[in-house]
């Protein structure tokens, strides 16, 4: 994705950004241009849609959970649970093979393809819809698997509870070398660096668990150091993240069936922790520019 350099400009010699979200309500959309297009020119960094899901459908997403076996969930750690696989985690349990991939890739697809009976209406197609109106009526498609009518999954969800439940300070551009096998697939479609993060809020915990955005981009500081709260440029200056005085930082608390979308590849980020006795439920993934000519988008988690 070839974000204009004013996107980065603010102050570069202190790896500073000047980060603005933009919040827009779902019936608006048809009044506003290109939205996507604004962030890649670096007007905005990020999008807060709001009432984009319905209480229909957020409940409707929220009960087909319990139509998920547990053999279909992974608990990634003791607060963190996901399905269906994501790319990162198919890259481990794979062990860079091919046929197994491939297994991940039929299952997803097959996840998907019961949408409306398990929860109420087709997510997927809604999805393709709602950020083809972002993206100024440009396509918006799943990432094509190892075998033929299969897909990437276009989303995630993901259950963070309060039981160490955080995601911590990443940005996308971080993993790229991590899970080489995956992105070399994905950039045969399309440009991975500095993909865009989405989410909806299904489900808000009764305390914690918003999204935190540093004004701190990958083109700067790419080292992540001790307990993942130290971020360090290649000149050696470190960032404590947990400083407020020091890292500047934006907070988004949507609320559910809300659509956050940001430039999550390179702008430094974390989900913090949960507290309280409600899970914090979100469905969302990643898109990347269409390699052929740079306006569709690929979707993929």
């Amino acid at each position: 994705m070839r974000f204009r350099l004013k996107f980065w400009q603010r102050e570069k010699q202190e790896n500073r950004l000047s980060l603005q979200f933009k919040t827009v309500k779902y019936q608006d959309l048809e009044n506003e241009t290109n939205l996507i297009e604004k962030i890649k020119d670096g007007e905005i960094h990020g999008l807060l849609v709001k009432n984009v899901l319905t209480s229909d459908q957020i409940n409707g997403l929220i009960n087909g959970i319990k139509n998920v076996g547990l053999e279909e969930q992974y608990k990634i750690n003791s607060g963190l649970t996901i399905f269906p696989e994501a790319f990162s985690l198919i890259d481990q349990l794979s062990q860079h093979n091919a046929e197994k991939a491939a297994a991940f890739f039929a299952n997803a697809t097959k996840f998907w393809e019961q949408s409306e009976s398990n929860f109420g209406f087709n997510f997927p197609e809604y999805l393709y819809r709602i950020i083809s109106a972002i993206n100024g009526g440009h396509q918006v498609q799943p990432v094509d698997g190892y075998k033929k009518n299969t897909f990437y999954t276009p989303a995630t969800f993901k259950i963070i509870s309060n039981q160490n439940g955080e995601l911590k300070a990443h940005c996308g551009n971080y993993f790229y070398n991590e899970f080489d096998f995956f992105y070399g697939h994905l950039e045969k479609h399309s440009m991975v660096k500095n993909q865009l993060s989405y989410f909806f809020m299904l489900q808000k915990p009764i305390a914690g668990g918003e999204l935190v955005v540093y004004n701190l981009g990958w083109d700067d500081v790419k080292i992540r150091l001790k307990n993942d709260t130290v971020l360090e440029d290649e000149n050696g200056k470190t960032y404590d993240l947990l400083d407020e005085n020091q890292v500047e930082r934006v907070i988004i608390n949507p609320e559910p069936g809300d659509l956050v979308l940001f430039s999550g590849g390179q702008i430094w980020h974390k989900v913090d922790f949960v507290q309280g006795s409600v899970d914090r439920i979100t469905l969302g993934g990643f898109l990347s520019v269409d390699r052929r000519n740079e306006k569709d988008f690929f979707i993929w988690s």
